[in-house]
């Protein structure tokens, strides 16, 4: 039977990672002991029929933007293909997010700011939006998760992870612009204040809960 060294508890099936703290679990796989819990086939249905409908919309795009239109015009399928992948990645990752509110507030993050990059580079707008409208949704995003990892009873130690990879997605932007030569917009220099400010409150506040998990992530 596997084992957590962390936790101190056996753990049965074949897991492979600690039902409590999420660290790898040692030891060898044993018999579940408790059934196995099928997917509903309605569910199942949905989602292809969901997947299904995405692909179907993308390919009918692409042979009307290149097979029915003969005059010269800017192509539309590959930001209808865009917007479908995204759509699709976004619920699969919801389903998979198990509810976890730091963990969809992050990825959703990313994703509407991949979505308004593209937009942006469609429409000829790329620099006011990686300068204004991009660093405003990081804000947002890192205000919301500080603020609920303070004000939620339920808020787990697994959640830490998410809120520092908001943390550190606000610093790389801002490197970036820099080695580029361009000048630092006044938007990520606001979201780097907050990033450096939102860190130090989660090391003083949640310093040790942080310290826990961070030596779980580490197995140190």
């Amino acid at each position: 039977m596997k084992t957590c060294k962390h936790c101190n508890i056996n753990v049965g099936g074949e897991k492979k990672h600690c039902p409590l703290c999420q660290s790898p679990l040692v030891g060898d796989a044993s018999e579940s002991l408790w059934p196995t819990a099928y997917k509903l086939k309605t569910a199942s249905l949905l989602w292809k029929i969901f997947l299904f409908i995405a692909v179907s919309i993308c390919v009918a795009a692409v042979f009307c933007d290149y097979g029915f239109m003969t005059v010269e015009h800017r192509h539309f399928s590959h930001m209808v293909v865009f917007l479908a992948a995204i759509t699709v990645y976004g619920t699969w990752l919801y389903i998979k997010s198990h509810r976890s509110v730091p963990r969809m507030i992050f990825r959703g993050t990313v994703l509407v700011s991949l979505i308004l990059a593209h937009f942006g580079w469609y429409l000829d707008l790329l620099f006011k939006v990686l300068d204004y409208a991009i660093p405003g949704i990081f804000i947002a995003a890192l205000i919301a998760n500080f603020v609920f990892c303070f004000i939620d009873a339920g808020f787990t130690e697994d959640s830490f992870l998410c809120i520092i990879l908001n943390i550190l997605a606000c610093f790389v932007p801002g490197i970036i612009v820099k080695i580029t030569g361009r000048a630092i917009p006044f938007m990520w220099k606001l979201t780097l204040l907050l990033s450096i400010i939102s860190l130090m409150g989660i090391i003083i506040f949640k310093g040790r809960t942080l310290s826990i998990e961070l030596k779980k992530r580490l197995n140190i």
